[in-house]
Order: structure tokens, then C-alpha cells, then sequence
């Protein structure tokens, strides 16, 4: 099934050429290469580091706050047909309230962030210095590199429906439009993180109960890939020693002999 364009997102606007990085520890590297499958996030737990992740921003609010207090704007936001009896038009306002009201819009963007699952890439032609702190390790951390056309071929063959997006960044205090498809503000994030220059694979589970606000969904999920499509090399952290190097570089050839490992060359010793 793999990359699905029935609910789909604005161009990439970058080539399948397009280099893209994925920082990680030694151990979520081991198990990504053992268990051939990329780890998705729960979209709801990278709140712990955005609190705006997959949350409604202040325009949003704003029309689900109108909704609930004005009739008119209620029946207008999903009508343009004057022409219906009272009773349907009463109708419409309640069915527009619950959906797209204050309540219907956390409830929504609550349920559906339990449900919404995500793998986060990012896109740079050279290696991003500052991402080694934020999301590995300097000393025995890994990244994978790829292209944005490796990504896609590896995942090609997933029985998963797959959505693949580039990240926008904006203000929630001045953004101004008002996103009626449901996976937009899963690729939106504040201007903080522009640095990130973010790539991201999410997978909806259509089959959740989303009536069953109590469950308690998984944190992660695991989607099979093809490793020779994904990974170009293995990048260790800049400041690693050679011993370390070393080790790393034989453990995941033992999983892994055709994999190219090297130590990242931000440290390099430049060559004039």
C-alpha cells in the first residue's frame, strides 16, 4: 500500500536526490537493523517536547469559539444552501458544534493524536551539526543517512498506508488558516524548530476506536522496510574514539556486513 495520495499533502517541492538524516542511539539503531522496521512515534508523546504538537493553534480556537456561539457561522461553515427547513437547519448547527466546536476540536485533535503515528526525518545536503546534541550523542551516538528517494523505495512494499510530508513552520499566535484536512496539522510546527528542517512519514490507524476516548493506545508502532533502499551509511558521533568507532562498526557488521560505517567529520582538521 505504501504512500497513499487519497488525502494528499502539498508538494514535497524537493528531489528524490535530496539527502535526509536520522539521528539515533546505538540501541534504537541495533533494533531498527534486527527487526528490518522503523520505529513510528505516537504523535501525542512529542508533545513532551513541543506542547504544540498536534494541538490547535489560536486561529483554530478562534473559529471553533465562534462556532459555539454564533448560529449563523455554525450553519455557514459547513452550508451554503439556504434552502432547508428549520428542523434540518437546527440539525446542522448541533452536528457543526460537536464536530468543530471548542469540545469536538479537542476531542478530535486528542483521539486522533493517539492514532497518528510518526517517523521524523531531516533534510540537509551536509551534516547538522546541532542535531547530534538534540537527538543522539556526540561520543557513541549514530545517524542514518539516505535521500528522500531512498526513503520512499524502502517503505514501497509496507502494508501500512503512509503519509510523507516536509514540515511548515509558522506562529500559532498569526496563523491564519483554517485546516479542514486532518493530517495538515500533523506536518505544522512553530518557527523554534525551523532549524530542524523536518521530514516526516506518518501513518494514520484508521482502525482505532476513536468513540473509546479511555483507551489506552500503543506508544509506537514498528513498519517494515527495505534496508538496502534506506541506508546510504551509518554516521558515528563526531567525537567518538577510535576504539569506540571500532566496536560499533563490527557490532553492526555482524548484523549488517554490507553497511558502510565511518565517524562523522565535523571535527576534521581542515585541509589548508
Amino acid at each position: 500500500m505504501a504512500f497513499s495520495k487519497a488525502c494528499p499533502l502539498p508538494d514535497l517541492g524537493l528531489a528524490n536526490e535530496e539527502p535526509v538524516w536520522r539521528f539515533m542511539s546505538l540501541t534504537k539503531l541495533l533494533d531498527l537493523l534486527i527487526s528490518n522496521s522503523l520505529y513510528f512515534t505516537q504523535i501525542k508523546i512529542l508533545r513532551e517536547n513541543d506542547p504544540y504538537e498536534y494541538e490547535p493553534w489560536e486561529f483554530e480556537r478562534k473559529v471553533a469559539e465562534y462556532i459555539d456561539q454564533d448560529d449563523e457561522a455554525a450553519f455557514r461553515f459547513t452550508s451554503v444552501n439556504d434552502e432547508v427547513s428549520l428542523e434540518l437547519k437546527e440539525k446542522m448547527i448541533k452536528n457543526t458544534r460537536e464536530t468543530f466546536g471548542m469540545s469536538g476540536l479537542r476531542n478530535r485533535r486528542g483521539v486522533w493524536g493517539r492514532s497518528m503515528y510518526v517517523s521524523c526525518w531531516h533534510v540537509s545536503k551536509d551534516e547538522p551539526a546541532g542535531l547530534w546534541k538534540q537527538y543522539s550523542d556526540e561520543f557513541e551516538g549514530v545517524a542514518i543517512k539516505s535521500t528522500i528517494g531512498g526513503l520512499r523505495a524502502s517503505l514501497d512494499a509496507a502494508p501500512e498506508e503512509l503519509h510523507l510530508g516536509v514540515i511548515k513552520y509558522d506562529n500559532p499566535k498569526t496563523y491564519n488558516q483554517y485546516d479542514l484536512n486532518l493530517l495538515f496539522p500533523a506536518f505544522r510546527k512553530r518557527n523554534n524548530f525551523k532549524h530542524e528542517n523536518e521530514l516526516r512519514i506518518l501513518f494514520f490507524d484508521r482502525e482505532q476506536d476513536f468513540a473509546d476516548s479511555d483507551k489506552v493506545y500503543s506508544p509506537g508502532i514498528k513498519i517494515p522496510f527495505e534496508r538496502a533502499k534506506l541506508i546510504s551509511k551509518i554516521v558515528v558521533g563526531p567525537k567518538c574514539e577510535g576504539w569506540v568507532l571500532d566496536t560499533i562498526e563490527k557490532t553492526i557488521h555482524q548484523i549488517c556486513p554490507e553497511l558502510s560505517v565511518e565517524r562523522s567529520g565535523l571535527l576534521n582538521v581542515p585541509d589548508y
